[in-house]
């Protein structure tokens, strides 16, 4: 589809404002995020460098994730606040996603930016992917500020694909692996997500998720969980 576009001016408003209720959170325990990206290096699940060791993960004393747009670098995020199930992740250069089980379902700092998401019904990301033996459907609505689009629909169809195995810092992982065809029909807008769902707990441990038709598909790894 072709690029949603915005003039620059609105866009910048949106970005300045969007980033700022999330902006505020120092780095934990006193550390800045240069320190945690020197420690954390990159994980395993993802390309480039190699990843830290169990041992070396357990002695991060905060839960973070790593994420990649695209096949850019992997980044770091740590989780700043818990709110009624809200996880705010941020970073010192103000890019922050905020996730409901898993999804994320709001972001600022990017390029491109979530404004908020919408659920008509329980979503089945936290009822429990590892459940799920047939198709599932879905209808949600997001808000695209940066592009003035508002309340738009979105209808998925869920496809579990079933059990396999996956790497996290050295540990194997059964887990379920989960698409989501995504279709947004009033700005001509098709995506996939795909996750990967603890086989016991359900717990998204890692995922590919589209948040913005103009920003590419978000790789995202659990490194520490909360709690």
């Amino acid at each position: 589809m072709p690029k949603i576009t915005l003039g620059p001016s609105r866009r910048a408003i949106f970005l300045a404002g969007a980033a700022l209720p999330l902006a505020g959170c120092e780095m934990p325990y006193g550390l800045d995020f240069d320190t945690v990206k020197r420690s954390l290096a990159v994980s395993t699940g993802l390309e480039t460098a190699p990843g830290i060791t169990l041992e070396q993960a357990s002695q991060i004393p905060y839960a973070s994730i790593g994420y990649r747009i695209g096949s850019s670098q992997e980044y770091i995020l740590v989780l700043a606040s818990t709110v009624s199930g809200n996880l705010l992740w941020t970073a010192a250069d103000h890019r922050a996603l905020v996730t409901q089980a898993g999804r994320v379902t709001r972001s600022a700092g990017f390029d491109w930016n979530l404004g908020d998401t919408s659920f008509s019904q329980p979503d089945p990301v936290a009822t429990g992917l590892q459940n799920m033996s047939t198709n599932v459907l879905l209808t949600r609505t997001l808000d695209l500020r940066d592009v003035n689009r508002f309340g738009i629909g979105v209808q998925s169809t869920f496809r579990p694909k079933g059990p396999t195995t996956i790497s996290n810092f050295g540990a194997k992982l059964s887990v379920v692996e989960v698409v989501e065809d995504c279709r947004c029909d009033v700005i001509d807008w098709a995506f996939q997500n795909t996750y990967w769902a603890d086989a016991g707990t359900g717990f998204i441990w890692r995922s590919i998720q589209t948040i913005h038709p103009n920003l590419d598909a978000l790789t995202i790894e659990v490194l520490r969980p909360p709690g």
